[in-house]
């Protein structure tokens, strides 16, 4: 047990010898740094990523039986609203690209009496959505949701000469508006 031990121990000290060697080879074949190069990278590529990462944490919506819970970018607190602050719900199946098609989409748009939105399709990715949500919010605000079949739409170049972001949002809301009021009339 004693020679397995004093094996160890010389291994130790003996280790950190060879590493040293070896970095001063790899840095002589490499004609540069290449330990200072991977601590710059380490500081400059991933360091940033990790704190995004850790501000990307509290972003989250949170639907109990008296309240629904948003968490932002970087919050540090969430957002509560009441069930009876939801002033409107829209269902929508997708949004329609710039060449014309359709991208099946689904999503549930809920805005509150504070002029405050919130889209579940803002934090994921695109597939099926639990209709089971749409029905618990609905029966928990008592409000009726409005389907719409798009609710992003790209503007036409001969509808906005200069593309900007304020005229983009604009176009947006008046398109989304008038597909929702097409599709109450036919109803």
């Amino acid at each position: 047990m004693r020679a397995v031990l004093r094996r160890s121990t010389h291994l130790e000290a003996v280790r950190p010898m060879a590493s040293c060697k070896y970095e001063a080879w790899e840095n002589r074949h490499a004609q540069f740094n290449a330990t200072r190069v991977i601590q710059i990278v380490i500081l400059c590529v991933e360091l940033p990523i990790g704190i995004v990462t850790a501000l990307a944490i509290p972003i989250h919506a949170a639907f109990s039986d008296t309240e629904i819970r948003i968490g932002h970018f970087g919050a540090l607190h969430t957002a509560k609203y009441s069930y009876s602050d939801l002033k409107r719900i829209i269902q929508a199946d997708g949004y329609r690209l710039r060449d014309g098609s359709f991208e099946y989409c689904p999503v549930m748009i809920l805005y509150f009496s504070d002029d405050t939105r919130w889209s579940s399709g803002s934090h994921r990715d695109c597939g099926a959505f639990d209709d089971g949500l749409i029905g618990f919010v609905e029966e928990k605000g008592h409000i009726q949701s409005s389907t719409l079949k798009f609710y992003r739409c790209q503007p036409r170049r001969e509808i906005l000469p200069s593309i900007r972001t304020k005229p983009i949002q604009h176009a947006i809301e008046v398109c989304c508006k008038a597909e929702m009021i097409c599709k109450e009339r036919s109803l």
